[in-house]
């Protein structure tokens, strides 16, 4: 699954192979030994857990938003890829979204040892082939990546929780808070007549099918971006009224309304619009029949506006907005390319600003009336986050996804100024506020409107 952009007509709707995987394709086989093994990244051979875990992860802990990274062997899009899973767990039964597209992959999480077992299972039916979608387990390599000769089917493939990530030969520690699995397994996707034989009736990889040879490391957002996927936290935020709100994600422009507002309680010009597709205000307009179908509609808009000529939209924020019908269950992330540059890509804000004024484009901006424009609107799919995407139409010209919101800086000046003075606070990479911070330890500190990443001394 990767940056898929379709057109945007009156009604939303999508082509059969956006987000998600285009299933009247044939995919290439794949044969043994064709695979760069270059692509499947090991561990160094002497790298050990740096510490095992003192203790498994919660329910809570462990489910979330992880990054990772894979070599596809599907002719759609073969290559390195980047994705992101979404890990949901519920006492001893694990889901996981983004390995195939939106359909759940079942495992088994195992809370005294903090692991996850995911066996081969059934997908979802291609109608197109009128066969089963499977998941499978394969061991292609032996412990030191060498291809074997044949194939082999495995039972299962266990991922490991790593609190204090893995420790390489030179010193450098990786993954910590993420998942890892032995390096030599690969998951495939294939319809049931996948398996081939070559002249020595070897079973060989083939067939109409999806190779996803895994870099077996499912990591943290924080690792990748210095940013976690947003947790709503009461502490951090003050109630500030309404604001109007004009979207052009999904509504084109069409409609304006109110949506409740929060301020940071720490006194920047930070702003979250709650529940923006999913409150009362909504349910006057014809807006609402446009194709929100989410069962749950809770989510938030996240405005960074300490830049005022550079006002960024937070990505790794679930919106609230969905639509099954087009783009399948699964949650949507709206942001700006401003946010994307800052938040995922270690821009400075002005810096944004001299890229973007330098080919001729405006930034998002806030005036001193407090209306602040976004442009440059872009989305992501929450099994997707590393690949922002914005709508098209048919030719392929971009829509224009501008939208406004309108404070009521009266009231919102108040609110920040009361908190211009708020003491640092600490947090884990999990999000996990830190009380009394060891030395030595990695942790995330936020002061006032400045959040670093730093090692306590």
């Amino acid at each position: 699954m990767k940056k898929f952009i379709t057109a945007f007509a009156a009604a939303l709707t999508i082509s059969t192979t956006a987000f998600g995987v285009d299933y009247t394709a044939q995919c290439t086989s794949v044969q043994l030994g064709s695979i760069d093994t270059s692509k499947v990244v090991a561990l160094d051979a002497e790298s050990t857990m740096a510490k095992a875990p003192a203790k498994a992860p919660s329910a809570a802990d462990a489910s979330g938003v992880y990054y990772y990274s894979y070599y596809s062997g599907s002719s759609s899009n073969s290559g390195d890829q980047e994705d992101s899973w979404n890990l949901i767990i519920n006492g001893t039964e694990a889901t996981i979204y983004g390995i195939f597209s939106d359909f759940a992959v079942k495992g088994t999480y195992n809370p005294s040892t903090g692991s996850i077992v995911v066996k081969p299972q059934d997908l979802v039916m291609n109608t197109y082939y009128n066969e089963m979608m499977k998941l499978f387990v394969l061991k292609q390599y032996d412990e030191n990546l060498k291809p074997l000769e044949t194939s082999v089917y495995m039972d299962e493939i266990e991922f490991q929780y790593a609190p204090d990530g893995v420790k390489l030969s030179n010193g450098e520690i990786i993954c910590v808070g993420g998942w890892l699995a032995p390096d030599n397994l690969t998951l495939f996707v294939s319809c049931d007549s996948f398996k081939d034989e070559d002249g020595k009736g070897n079973t060989l990889i083939g067939g109409q099918g999806f190779a996803w040879h895994m870099m077996n490391r499912i990591q943290t957002l924080e690792e990748v971006y210095d940013n976690s996927y947003f947790k709503y936290d009461a502490s951090e935020w003050k109630d500030a009224g309404t604001c109007k709100f004009t979207d052009g994600w999904f509504y084109q422009r069409n409609y304006t309304y109110d949506v409740p507002l929060k301020v940071k309680s720490n006194g920047s010009n930070e702003f979250l619009l709650v529940n923006p597709y999913d409150n009362a205000a909504i349910n006057s307009l014809p807006a609402d029949k446009m194709g929100n179908t989410a069962s749950n509609k809770a989510g938030y808009i996240y405005i960074n506006a300490e830049n005022p000529d550079c006002v960024l939209v937070r990505p790794f924020v679930t919106s609230g907005w969905e639509n099954t019908e087009s783009i399948g269950n699964c949650a949507i992330n709206v942001l700006n390319k401003e946010g994307q540059k800052v938040y995922m890509e270690y821009y400075e804000s002005d810096e944004v600003v001299d890229e973007l004024t330098g080919i001729g484009q405006k930034t998002s901006s806030m005036d001193e009336n407090g209306k602040i424009t976004i442009l440059n609107a872009i989305f992501a799919l929450q099994l997707d986050v590393p690949n922002p995407t914005a709508w098209t139409y048919e030719d392929g010209s971009v829509v224009d996804m501008t939208s406004y919101v309108e404070l009521n800086l009266a009231g919102v000046e108040g609110i920040i100024a009361d908190a211009e003075n708020a003491p640092a606070r600490y947090f884990n990479l999990q999000g996990m506020e830190v009380a009394n911070p060891e030395a030595g330890q990695l942790v995330i500190k936020k002061e006032g409107s400045k959040t670093t990443k730093m090692i306590v001394r």
